[in-house]
């Protein structure tokens, strides 16, 4: 794949939904597609500050994320889905412990 996100966009392929939570509770449909996990794949320039320079993006490829559904523009390539949303968009990073 050969996509790079313009300015302050960051391209992130969608992971599989859990639907049991930790602890062995299920979630319903509606609630599990609510919020989505997603790896970044590849990242923008950065943002365009008031004074006109360029301040990287926030997060990096590799940086497994949580963002919510209403910031999802699809794209398509190569019959796999991906999420474009802003690099400002995302409620964190997981780390693994």
């Amino acid at each position: 794949m050969n996509f790079k996100p313009s300015f302050n966009h960051i391209l992130v392929d969608p992971m599989e939904e859990e639907t049991v939570t930790q602890h062995g509770l299920y979630l319903p449909n509606n609630v599990a597609s609510e919020i989505h996990k997603g790896k970044v794949t590849a990242i923008g320039q950065g943002h365009i500050l008031f004074d006109g320079t360029l301040k990287d993006c926030i997060h990096k490829v590799g940086d497994i994320i949580l963002y919510s559904n209403f910031y999802i523009k699809k794209l398509k390539i190569k019959d796999h889905t991906y999420h474009i949303i802003k690099d400002n968009d995302p409620f964190g990073v997981l780390k693994e412990e």
